[in-house]
C-alpha cells in the first residue's frame, strides 16, 4: 500500500519517509479498546438507518476480535505515525508531486495532513534529533502485524527497470530481468529446479521475448524440449545424429572481428579447437593413445591442412576468385573455401607410419566408419547461421556412450568459436538444458566453467538449466 510513497513515484521531486514508533502500556490499550467497544455498542442500539448500523457491527466485530488478540498477546498494539518529506529545487513539481501524493492515498482512504505552520519542527520530527512531542497528536494505534507491512521486508528481488518482461511479483508488479544491468557483475544465470517445476518454461519465455530485444540465442538441447519453440519462432534447430546431411565441421574457420573493428583469422584458435575435438574422439575409444609426442603430431598435421589450402591469418585466404565471361561480359566471382576435414585428417594421418593406430582409431567417426551417426563430424558444416536470431543444436539422436558426451564437448567449442568469439558487439545468450550432464563430463565441464569466467568480457550471457549438481 505504501510502495508508491516509499519509490516516490508521484512526480520529479525526492521524497523521504519516517515511521515513527512508540510503545504502548497494553493495559490502557485493552482500557480503551474496550471503552470505543461499549460507545459503538451504545451507538449501534440507538441507531435506526440499516445501512449505518451494518457498518457499526462491522466495526463491533472487528474491535472484539483485535480485543481478542491483544488480550492473548497475539498482537501488541504501538502508537505508529508515519510521516512524508516531500523536497524538490523546482516549487512546481514539488507541489505537483504533492499533489497527486494526496489524491493517490485518499482514494485508499488515506488522508494526510499538512504541517501547516509547523514546517520547521515537522523537519526535526523526520530526523532522529527530535526530543520533543510535537506532533504526538498525529499517532495512532496500530498492532504488530500491521506495523510490519509498513515495512519494504518483502521487496527483494528482480526490480529492473529495462529488459525482458517475465511475469509479475507477489505485489502484482511486474518483473523485468536485464542480464546487462550495469548493477549484476556478469549476464550469467543459473536455473535450478526439481522436474517438472517450470525451468524450460521459463527459459523459453526469456528466450522468445529476449529475441525481439535483439539478444542472439543458441541452445543446447538434450530432449528436443526446445524443438516446438525454434519452430514457431522460424528459426533453425539441428539435429545432429537424425540425417547425414547434418554435420558440423570440427576444422570450421572464419573470419573474426575484435573490439576496433579489425578482421582477421584466428588459425590459432581454429588448430586449437580442431585439436581438442580430435583428442576428445580418440579419448573416447582409448584415453591411453594420446601422449605427448603424439599430440604435438595431430596438432602439426591439422595446422599442414590448412597451410596446403592457403589459410592464413588475412580473411582474403579464406576465398578463391574465379573469373567468368557472362554474356560477353568479365566478371569475378569470389567463393568460400571448404575447410579441411576429419577424413582430410585421417588420410594425412594414415600416410605417417608412427600415427597408424591414431589414424585407424578416428576412421570410426570418418565416412569410412561402420556407424554413419559417429561421422557427424566428418565433412563440411551443412548450415550457415548467418545473423540468424536464434538457434538450437540437438544431442537427442547421439548414443549415451560415446557420441553423445564427444557432441556435447565439440558442439560447445564449435559454438564458443563461431556464435561467441565471432562477434563481440552483438549481446548474446548460450542456453545449455540439462547441464548437469555437461558438468559430469571432464571436458566439458571445464569448458563450462571457463565459460562462465570469460563471457562477460564477451558481451556473452551463459545460461545453464539443471535439476542438481
Amino acid at each position: 500500500m505504501m510502495d508508491n510513497l516509499y519509490l516516490a513515484e508521484f512526480g520529479d521531486a525526492d521524497c523521504d519517509v519516517a515511521i515513527h514508533i512508540s510503545n504502548s502500556d497494553q493495559a490502557d490499550v485493552l482500557k480503551a479498546l474496550q471503552r470505543e467497544l461499549s460507545g459503538i455498542e451504545s451507538d449501534y442500539y440507538l441507531e435506526k438507518n440499516e445501512n449505518k448500523r451494518m457498518a457499526m457491527l462491522d466495526q463491533i466485530r472487528d474491535l472484539r476480535e483485535q480485543i481478542a488478540r491483544v488480550r492473548r498477546e497475539k498482537e501488541k498494539v504501538h502508537g505508529v505515525s508515519v510521516q512524508a518529506v516531500v523536497s524538490s529545487c523546482d516549487l512546481q513539481k514539488m507541489q505537483r508531486f504533492a499533489s497527486v501524493m494526496l489524491k493517490h492515498f485518499s482514494g485508499k482512504s488515506i488522508f494526510m495532513r499538512a504541517a501547516d505552520n509547523r514546517q520547521a519542527s515537522a523537519l526535526t520530527f523526520a530526523t532522529p534529533l527530535d526530543c520533543e512531542p510535537v506532533f504526538r497528536d498525529t499517532f495512532r494505534n496500530m498492532e504488530t502485524s500491521c506495523v510490519a507491512d509498513l515495512f519494504p521486508f518483502g521487496h527483494g528481488g528482480i526490480r529492473h527497470s529495462s529488459g525482458v518482461i517475465l511475469g509479475s511479483d507477489s505485489y502484482g508488479k511486474p518483473v523485468f530481468y536485464d542480464a546487462w544491468h550495469p548493477g549484476l557483475e556478469n549476464a550469467n544465470m543459473v536455473v535450478f529446479g526439481r522436474s517438472g517445476s517450470g525451468k524450460s518454461f521459463a527459459i523459453k519465455l526469456l528466450i522468445l521475448r529476449s529475441v525481439i530485444q535483439g539478444i542472439r540465442h543458441a541452445v543446447i538441447d538434450y530432449q528436443n524440449e526446445f524443438e516446438p519453440l525454434f519452430a514457431a519462432l522460424g528459426c533453425p534447430y539441428i539435429k545432429l545424429g537424425s540425417s547425414d546431411s547434418l554435420k558440423i565441421n570440427v576444422f570450421d574457420c572464419d573470419i573474426s572481428e575484435d573490439k576496433n573493428g579489425r578482421r582477421y583469422v584466428d588459425l590459432d584458435r581454429a588448430v586449437t579447437a580442431a585439436l581438442a575435438a580430435v583428442a576428445v574422439m580418440i579419448k573416447a575409444v582409448d584415453p591411453a593413445l594420446l601422449a605427448g609426442l603424439t599430440k604435438i603430431k595431430l596438432q602439426e598435421a591439422i595446422k599442414e591442412l590448412y597451410t596446403e589450402r592457403g589459410i592464413s591469418e588475412d580473411p582474403e585466404s579464406l576465398f578463391t576468385t574465379e573469373k567468368l565471361t557472362v554474356n560477353g561480359r568479365l566478371t569475378v566471382k569470389r567463393t568460400k573455401k571448404e575447410m579441411p576435414t576429419l577424413y582430410d585428417l585421417y588420410l594425412k594421418l594414415k600416410q605417417s607410419p608412427d600415427m597408424q593406430v591414431i589414424a585407424e582409431t578416428l576412421r570410426i567417426f570418418t565416412r569410412e566408419g561402420p556407424i554413419k551417426t559417429q561421422a557427424i563430424f566428418d565433412g563440411q558444416s551443412s548450415f550457415d547461421l548467418g545473423k540468424t536470431p536464434a538457434f538450437c543444436i540437438s544431442l537427442a539422436g547421439l548414443d549415451e556412450e560415446v557420441m553423445k558426451p564427444v557432441g556435447l564437448f565439440i558442439t560447445t567449442k564449435w559454438l564458443w568459436d563461431n556464435f561467441v568469439l565471432k562477434d563481440v558487439q552483438t549481446p548474446k545468450r548460450i542456453v545449455i538444458d540439462e547441464a548437469q550432464n555437461a558438468i559430469n563430463e571432464e571436458l566439458a565441464s571445464a569448458w563450462l566453467i571457463n565459460a562462465f569466467r570469460t563471457a562477460r568480457k564477451l558481451y556473452t550471457s551463459m545460461c545453464a538449466i539443471t535439476q542438481g549438481v
